[in-house]
């Protein structure tokens, strides 16, 4: 189970499609409460327990991060080994810390919209000023220390003319690992759905592509598309279920089932326990079973198994209700789903030997970490 720590609701970028509005509100974790949030980790998380240090802006609770890595390296005991990652938006990164995460084996994943059109259009310091050459700065500098870091690409109707060239970007740097994702809180009609469409069908080629030159990579709407796909029922895992695989902690120790329901700490709604006493075990199965049930409108449709409709956060941040999709996400997983299909039939026909290599064979991500570090 990942645990992630909300380690302040501050943060020093005003980005305009946020899910926590204006950060108006600040509230930071204690260290006491870091330090139990860890031993819940380590106590409830299982033998491989995935803790995320995540906001707000993190690296506004610099020590805080420092302090709970110490506290966790310090308290944990076979055969619990627990793994470090950060969600950052990049504008405090600084070598000194990027060394300390390098030294630490804490992963980093960055936010980055990819061109500077797109990412500035969003992504505001607090003085309203676009921070791409700060964060592209700070990418390449991740990269060099740390090449398997992810970045975390977000697209809107405002921005979506430019996704694909995003991509190419992030790519283009050196990062091999990007999470794309839309804003369904956007203001999507049938033109830009129509770019968008346009402009996963210029990512599939970017995809063909790669794979054909035999690169590694993940590029995660057609990569999760095709798992769902390729594995059936055994890629469920990589799709939601909400305060199963995760959950989150609040800065007043408060546990919810996942990152979008902490918001400012107020909304105790979804609480399903505290670092102290634990999940209750009760209260997450009405979340969980809340977004498990089968919408009428989702009967009859051929991609249900494959869509992403069990997310809670995406369900409440769009339509008010764990349970309920909403009709843009319906639309979004339609336009994306042939458009994946395309990729793995193409590749599938070519045997590509790569295509065949990631989706087929259990060991490809074991076998592949070794021969980089081999080579």
């Amino acid at each position: 189970m990942n645990v992630t720590l909300h380690l302040t609701t501050g943060c020093n970028l005003r980005c305009t499609y946020c899910f926590e509005g204006d950060h108006s509100y600040r509230e930071d974790m204690p260290v006491e409460i870091a330090r139990a949030a860890i031993d819940f980790a380590l106590r409830d998380g299982g033998t491989s327990p995935g803790i995320i240090f995540f906001g707000g802006e993190p690296l506004m609770k610099r020590d805080a991060i420092v302090a709970a890595v110490e506290h966790a390296r310090a308290r944990c005991v076979a055969p619990v080994i627990p793994h470090f990652k950060i969600t950052t938006n990049g504008l405090l990164l600084d070598d000194d810390f990027l060394d300390w995460c390098a030294r630490e084996d804490v992963a980093v994943s960055l936010s980055f919209d990819g061109v500077r059109e797109a990412h500035d259009r969003h992504r505001l310091n607090v003085a309203g000023q676009g921070t791409w050459a700060r964060v592209d700065d700070r990418a390449r500098a991740l990269l060099a220390r740390r090449p398997y870091s992810p970045a975390i690409m977000v697209t809107s109707p405002e921005t979506v003319k430019w996704a694909a060239a995003g991509v190419r970007h992030l790519f283009a740097i050196g990062f091999r690992y990007v999470v794309f994702q839309i804003n369904y809180a956007g203001a999507w009609d049938a033109d830009s759905f129509a770019e968008l469409g346009r402009q996963y069908r210029d990512m599939a080629e970017i995809y063909v592509e790669m794979t054909r030159r035999e690169e590694k990579f993940y590029l995660s709407p057609f990569d999760v598309k095709l798992a769902t796909h390729i594995r059936g029922d055994g890629a469920r895992g990589l799709l939601c279920k909400l305060g199963v695989r995760q959950v989150s902690v609040a800065p007043d120790g408060t546990l919810y089932p996942c990152v979008q329901f902490v918001r400012d700490g107020r909304d105790r709604r979804f609480a399903i326990g505290d670092v102290w006493e634990g999940v209750d075990a009760g209260a997450r199965a009405v979340c969980f079973e809340a977004t498990e049930r089968e919408q009428r409108e989702c009967a009859g449709c051929s991609i249900k198994d494959r869509c992403n409709r069990h997310c809670g956060c995406l369900n409440l941040q769009t339509t008010g209700d764990l349970g309920s999709p909403s009709p843009i996400l319906c639309e979004h997983e339609r336009l994306l789903t042939p458009i994946a299909d395309w990729i793995g039939e193409k590749l599938w026909e070519e045997r590509a030997p790569m295509f065949v290599h990631k989706h087929y064979n259990n060991g490809f991500a074991m076998l592949s970490l070794i021969e980089d570090r081999a080579g």
